[in-house]
C-alpha cells in the first residue's frame, strides 16, 4: 500500500503487527523529540485509565485528577501553612533582630508546598517522587518525636497518607504514567 505525501495519517507497523497511526511529524522534529522525551507535550487527555481494558479502546483519564491525587495534592499545598504559621511564631514571639532567614526560610517552604501540590495535580512524576520521598521524611520526624512531644501521631498520619495515597491507588498510578 503506497502512501501519498498529502495523507493526513502515517500508518507504522510495530515488530509484533499491531498497527499505530500517527500525525505527520510538522515542525523541528529534534524538538519534537526533546519534548516527548521530558513528557511536556503530553496532556492529561493522553493518560490512560488502569481498566486492563485492550489497547484498541479509549479508556482515556479526564484532566482531573482522581480522588486519591486530589487529596495528596491538597494535603501537600496545605503544608504551606506550617512555614506560614512558624513565620508568624517568630515575628511575634521573637525579637526581631534578623529576619532575612526566617523570612526566605518560610518562603522556599511555601513554594516548594505549593509547587509539588501543583505538580501532582498536573501529573508530573517528579512531584510524586518529592512527595513521596518528603512524606516519609515527616513520617520518620514523627517516629523520632514520638516519646518527647503529643504531637507525635501527626506528623506520621500525614506522611503515611500522603506516601500512600500517590503509590498504592491504581488510579493514582495511572494518572502518573504516561502513554
Amino acid at each position: 500500500m503506497a502512501l501519498s505525501a498529502s495523507d493526513a495519517v502515517i500508518v507504522a507497523v510495530d515488530s509484533s503487527g499491531t498497527d499505530f497511526n500517527h500525525p505527520p511529524c510538522v515542525g523541528l522534529p529534534l524538538a519534537r523529540l526533546s519534548d516527548s522525551l521530558s513528557g511536556m507535550d503530553i496532556g492529561n487527555h493522553h493518560r490512560r485509565a488502569a481498566t486492563g481494558s485492550s489497547p484498541d479502546e479509549s479508556a482515556w483519564v479526564s484532566s482531573r485528577p482522581p480522588l486519591p491525587v486530589l487529596i495528596a495534592a491538597l494535603l501537600v499545598t496545605a503544608g504551606a501553612l506550617v512555614p506560614l504559621g512558624l513565620l508568624v511564631l517568630v515575628l511575634t514571639e521573637f525579637e526581631a533582630r534578623n529576619l532575612v532567614p526566617v523570612l526566605l526560610l518560610a518562603l522556599v517552604g511555601v513554594g516548594v508546598c505549593a509547587s509539588i501540590g501543583y505538580g501532582l495535580w498536573r501529573g508530573w512524576r517528579g512531584s510524586r517522587i518529592v512527595a513521596v520521598v518528603l512524606g516519609v521524611l515527616v513520617l520518620l520526624s514523627g517516629l523520632n518525636s514520638l516519646g518527647s512531644s503529643n504531637s507525635g501521631f501527626l506528623p506520621i498520619a500525614y506522611g503515611a497518607l500522603v506516601a500512600l495515597l500517590v503509590l498504592v491507588p491504581a488510579s493514582a498510578r495511572a494518572w502518573f504514567r504516561h502513554s
